[in-house]
């Protein structure tokens, strides 16, 4: 590091050094909701995280764009410093602004309302983390900026890769809905969050600043060791995109391999993605549409980074490869049941197993879907210990049973809505809900089968039909069947 270059950066960015952060405390006091004075001063450094986490995306803009313009590019690279030591000061320029804010902000924030209620410890904890994320994201984002070879390429490119988790996630969601018969979707589509460094170290920071009252977890330790990774990644980035760095690449195309051409085909795949489960598992006709509208949007892609409109029957090519590899891959997912997802239910984990059960039925037969106004609704949830499911291996076996089932008519392309079956566990020592699995089953239960489910719980029935009597109000199975016989 060269401290020469430091006090020159510190000079010439003097005056919004000291107006950001007049911005920055004054933003994290508004933050502070009137309430508690502990849970104050935790609004308020939960404000000054997330304050610095957007500084750590604008100032690497800020302090690389040198490397962009071919009027600075030689310039900067002829200082008689080494770029390591180059790469270094800036780092540690950006580092010392952007935690400079934070710690003056919450040691402030400790003042006016920590003292008596927050342990120094617990103070030293969060300031520790918080300068372990300020250092993994001023990597991360610096080198993924360095990426394009001007200005805007280099901003494009990092929003472009900051905001790929969004669209991971919503194709993550929607493939595994259509993909896996039963599965959450919604905790699938959750691990592609995994690619947000920003949001992998945020996670942590919130959990740890909430004092649990915003969040019910607690500190997830697998997004700690990959913020350890996407630093390591970061260091490793900055160091090839800028120590090695070639000067003539200022304002040239930003054609390197981890720029435009992977962000294209990055999103383009989760595109594909989507487009090809939906062909596969609702067959859908408007796919060759869809197909047809991604690929224009690749060519155009392909257009604006090169700045010249030219087919490239290559790249055209690698876009129809994509394209028939995601879909065969699918079909293969398919056929294999999502490769083997559907059936990986685990009935012992945790401490309880749960199934819930609902149905629209008809009146006179509870195990057949309602027909006209002959209408039905059939109910249950019931529990079991996992230490003692062969105590009731009966009704187990009968709510399995009817689970395959539910599984065989998902490919099978049933889509019914009279029926809903849900089986999931519990986590021990906590309420947390894992190996949620949610149903439309074609086939329902049978009246037998409710009789025998009765036994180890209340099965309950509403009556919309023919039984004035019953309008309205829930009863018990037994119930219910001698009305109905008598009538």
């Amino acid at each position: 590091m060269s401290k020469q270059y430091v006090r020159f950066l510190v000079r010439r960015y003097r005056s919004l050094i000291v107006f950001f952060f007049a911005v920055y405390l004054l933003v994290s006091l508004l933050f502070a909701q009137p309430n508690e004075p502990m849970n104050r001063f935790y609004d308020i450094s939960a404000a000054a995280g997330i304050l610095a986490v957007c500084a750590c995306y604008v100032l690497p803009v800020v302090l690389f764009s040198f490397v962009h313009r071919r009027s600075s590019a030689d310039v900067y690279h002829a200082l008689p410093i080494k770029r390591s030591h180059h790469r270094c000061s800036i780092l540690f320029f950006s580092f010392a602004v952007i935690f400079g804010y934070y710690l003056i902000t919450v040691v402030f924030g400790w003042l006016l309302y920590g003292i008596g209620n927050v342990s120094v410890m617990f103070l030293l904890t969060v300031l520790l983390y918080e300068a372990f994320m300020i250092t993994v994201l001023l990597h991360v984002n610096s080198a993924l900026y360095l990426l394009g070879n001007n200005v805007l390429d280099g901003i494009v490119i990092l929003a472009a890769y900051t905001m790929f988790v969004l669209p991971c996630f919503l194709a993550a969601s929607l493939i595994t809905e259509r993909m896996i018969a039963g599965v959450d979707s919604l905790r699938y589509g959750q691990l592609s969050m995994c690619l947000s460094p920003a949001y992998v170290l945020l996670h942590n920071y919130i959990v740890l600043v909430s004092n649990h009252r915003l969040l019910s977890t607690d500190i997830n330790y697998m997004y700690l060791l990959l913020g350890v990774l996407y630093g390591l990644l970061g260091r490793f980035g900055m160091k090839k995109e800028f120590d090695e760095r070639n000067s003539e690449r200022a304002e040239a195309i930003s054609d390197h391999p981890f720029a435009y051409p992977a962000v294209i085909n990055l999103y383009a795949a989760v595109m594909l993605g989507v487009i090809a489960s939906s062909a596969i598992a609702d067959r859908g006709t408007d796919s060759l549409a869809a197909y047809l509208a991604i690929l224009v949007c690749y060519i155009a892609g392909t257009f604006l980074y090169r700045r010249k409109i030219e087919l490239d029957v290559k790249r055209i090519a690698l876009f129809a490869a994509e394209a028939v590899s995601i879909l065969l891959l699918m079909w293969v997912c398919w056929k294999t049941r999502g490769f083997g997802a559907a059936e990986r239910y685990e009935l012992n984990r945790g401490y309880v197993l749960c199934y819930e059960y609902s149905a629209s039925v008809n009146e006179e037969n509870l195990g057949e879907p309602y027909t006209g106004e002959q209408e039905a609704n059939v109910q249950f949830s019931i529990y079991f210990s996992t230490n003692e499911l062969d105590r009731y291996r009966e009704v187990i076996d009968i709510l399995e049973q009817n689970r395959h089932r539910a599984i065989d008519s998902f490919y099978r392309r049933y889509a019914g809505w009279s029926a809903y079956l849900r089986a999931y566990n519990r986590e021990k020592a906590s309420d947390r809900i894992i190996n949620d699995y949610n149903y439309r089953p074609e086939v329902l239960l049978s009246e037998e089968e409710l009789k025998t489910i009765s036994r180890y719980t209340e099965v309950t029935v509403s009556d919309y039909g023919n039984y004035e009597h019953w309008q309205g109000n829930d009863v018990s199975l037994e119930e219910y069947l001698a009305y109905r016989d008598r009538s």
